[in-house]
């Protein structure tokens, strides 16, 4: 195992690659051989402009190749000048890269084509023509911790740019803690998983404590293009943050001319708010939507055995405006169960259900709470198959929330503040039915926080702006 230094500025090509005698060139790493264990270390505050860092070379379990950054100050920074690629590696194995930026690559910062068990820590990528980071073409067993990833940019019209993207039947991705923000395009996003028209869609992909905001269409894509139908994918996007993004928050759906639909997909413990069009959009089969705080547009459609659960709604919108809309012919065993809906302005809708979802067997919705701080249970806030009505009307001709509670103040502990826990005394502690969470006590509570599961005081912290949620 060797360790080789390179020094943009005063390094020589002609050196033996030691820290006193380093080498100069991405070309002259290139052009090595590297073995297992091997490391190459790039100092910090150096740039290397207009070049490709083209990785060809595997290490080997618990021995990978690592490229890293050595000395003070800030991250060695790869810049394609938007004429070449920044990291790539195609059909390798057993890589890490660390406290490496890439910039201004002509597609990718990081593109990563068949390869496995990757690891990209505490790195950043930006400024890229397509996609920051790219996972792609079945590779697998990777990791993404932590890093920026963001102001990817539209080279090629109509491709899609993301922070991070995964593609195309890789499986056993992990995306834990960065950062995905500011991607401008037609179709840009902070973090996408998808197929292409003849490709597979991704599996087994956690994206995790991860935050995407400002991106011009959505934070976090789910986009099925293929035609294959597929059992369970097990996608799952948990404890993040969206918020700020010209379109939604969190978006599971497939493309127009795809006849196949997402399957499997769990989006748990985030939270949407802030995002110009929906807080969420979700369309597939099999997607568990759960313990979330949504704040802002919902929309449910053409779903089948799907489960919405335990989320939280805090709806400032009116103008007839529905923080949960069920539509679509081909719904079907659609659950929503124990969320709790709490609008601020008059006008808005508490939820509704389209003519268009069948009338028997279409949707279960029950043990639910809607409250409005701002108008009373006579206003017709309740759609039921092209007929709003009042609360006491939706009951009664609707035939669901037989089991929910009159509508009443939930007591949030401070919802101004986006704490959305429960106080003591609220009427949804222990008022809501088993749906297969953890919970204690004779029965769950209704909305994101199980009071009686985690402590008034305990909450999970994967980014500042995650708080009390």
């Amino acid at each position: 195992m060797a360790t080789y230094y390179v020094d943009a500025t005063g390094g020589n090509d002609g050196w033996p690659g030691t820290e006193a005698q380093p080498w100069q060139t991405i070309a002259k790493v290139n052009g090595e051989a590297f073995n297992a264990g091997d490391s190459v270390l790039f100092k910090r505050g150096e740039t290397w402009a207009g070049t490709t860092l083209a990785v060809i070379w595997s290490g080997a379990v618990g021995n990978p190749i690592t490229f890293g950054a050595y000395d003070a100050g800030a991250n060695p920074t790869i810049d394609g000048n938007d004429l070449a690629n920044c990291i790539t590696a195609a059909n390798q194995s057993y890589l890490r890269f660390e406290n490496i930026e890439a910039a201004q690559g002509l597609d990718s910062g990081f593109q990563f084509t068949t390869c496995t068990y990757v690891e990209v820590v505490d790195c950043d990528a930006h400024d890229c023509g397509n996609d920051n980071l790219i996972f792609i073409t079945a590779s697998h067993h990777c990791m993404v911790l932590g890093g920026s990833f963001y102001n990817g940019y539209e080279r090629v019209p109509g491709t899609i740019i993301s922070g991070i993207e995964v593609a195309d039947g890789s499986y056993d991705i992990q995306i834990f803690g960065a950062i995905c923000r500011d991607n401008a395009g037609t179709l840009a996003t902070g973090i996408t998983v998808h197929s292409h028209v003849a490709t597979n869609m991704p599996y087994n992909i956690t994206i995790d404590g991860c935050a995407c905001y400002g991106n011009a269409d959505y934070g976090i894509q789910i986009l099925k293009q293929d035609n294959t139908a597929d059992a369970a994918r097990n996608i799952e996007v948990r404890n993040c943050v969206s918020y700020n993004n010209l379109q939604d928050g969190v978006r599971v759906y497939k493309s127009a001319g795809a006849i196949a639909y997402p399957n499997g997909v769990v989006v748990e413990r985030c939270y949407c708010y802030g995002n110009t069009t929906y807080a969420y959009f979700f369309q597939g089969d099999n997607l568990s939507i759960r313990r979330n705080v949504f704040r802002g547009r919902g929309l449910i459609n053409a779903s089948t055995a799907t489960g919405f659960f335990n989320n939280t709604m805090y709806f400032e919108t009116g103008l007839g405006l529905y923080p949960c809309y069920i539509t679509n012919a081909r719904t079907n065993n659609v659950e929503v169960k124990n969320n709790v809906t709490y609008r601020t302005v008059a006008g808005g809708m508490a939820i509704g259900v389209d003519a268009t979802v069948p009338a028997v067997g279409g949707v279960d919705v029950n043990y639910n709470l809607y409250y409005s701080s701002a108008e009373g249970v006579l206003a017709n806030r309740w759609h039921w198959r092209g007929v709003s009505q009042s609360w006491a009307n939706w009951l009664l001709n609707s035939g669901q929330d037989a089991n929910s509670i009159a509508p009443a103040d939930p007591l949030f502990i401070n919802a101004a503040g986006e704490n959305f826990k429960l106080q003591h005394g609220s009427p949804v502690l222990g008022v809501g039915v088993d749906v297969g969470l953890p919970y204690r006590g004779a029965a769950p509570d209704y909305g994101r926080w199980e009071a009686k599961w985690l402590s008034q005081q305990a909450h999970a912290i994967y980014h500042p702006v995650y708080r009390g949620i």
